[in-house]
């Protein structure tokens, strides 16, 4: 009987070492079983000379690359996804070619558009056999906790989109900071688009900007940090930038 998926979310897939016989995942699997991920759909193309298409998804803690034959039968539904948009797609782990560097890949069984609550329910599903999956592995602590934590995180994410309590994990409150800003008079969008958006890229470098920074220059530009927060929250569940590992944020 044909084993079910492994869900996954980027951070461990990136972590993956291309070009093995043997795919292993942090927490020490062999990984010969199937693959399930969700997230946005940020880009797509189509490559005339490896005669493949490419497409790029990215969920808050990472991007996958996903691969298919350009005559493949999937092909033809890939191109027809819209971009940007939230999908799910099922598949294998595999390794190639992709920008001129060997990456690990996933090459699609079946790939279709989701909707933003069907995501969220995935995220969740996701987390959970994550940190199933990872604890007790007996992994070195530099190569399973960084999905652990983002694991949670998504997990946490999601339930205080729902309307918990849960509190976003990645950032803690400097010494009062938050109680002594005072909010400018600009709704959230605003704010996104005209001052965070413009730090991110400003004081990005290759792995993006880092979380301490970037909260440090919204205090300047007089956000508080909860308000930071609940406009990243959004952004990163928006698929709109997503958290590499070290600490980082990074757009898409």
């Amino acid at each position: 009987m044909p084993k079910p998926p492994e869900y996954m979310f980027a951070c461990e897939f990136e972590r993956i070492s291309p070009g093995k016989k043997d795919l292993h995942l942090p927490s020490g699997k062999i990984l010969s079983e199937d693959v399930f991920i969700s997230g946005a759909l940020t880009e797509r193309s189509l490559n005339k000379m490896q005669k493949r298409v490419f497409m790029r998804v990215a969920d808050a803690t990472g991007v996958f690359i996903v691969s298919a034959p350009e005559k493949s039968p999937v092909a033809e539904s890939l191109l027809s996804l819209k971009v940007p948009s939230f999908v799910s797609v099922y598949g294998r782990l595999s390794s190639g070619y992709y920008e001129g560097r060997l990456h690990p890949l996933i090459i699609p069984y079946a790939a279709k558009e989701i909707s933003s609550e069907v995501r969220d329910s995935l995220v969740t599903e996701t987390a959970k056999r994550t940190v199933q999956r990872i604890k007790g592995s007996g992994r070195p602590a530099s190569d399973i906790i960084p999905v652990l934590n983002s694991a949670k995180l998504m997990l946490g994410t999601v339930r205080e989109r729902a309307g918990s309590d849960t509190v976003l994990p990645f950032v803690s409150s400097a010494d009062g900071a938050s109680t002594q800003a005072q909010a400018i008079g600009a709704d959230d969008a605003s704010l996104r688009d005209e001052v965070i958006i413009p730090i991110i890229k400003a004081g990005s470098g290759k792995k993006g900007i880092i979380m301490d920074e970037l909260f440090n220059k919204c205090r300047a530009a007089n956000i508080p940090d909860d308000r930071a927060r609940s406009i990243l929250k959004e952004m990163l569940t928006e698929g709109d930038c997503y958290m590499p590992p070290g600490g980082y944020l990074k757009l898409l």
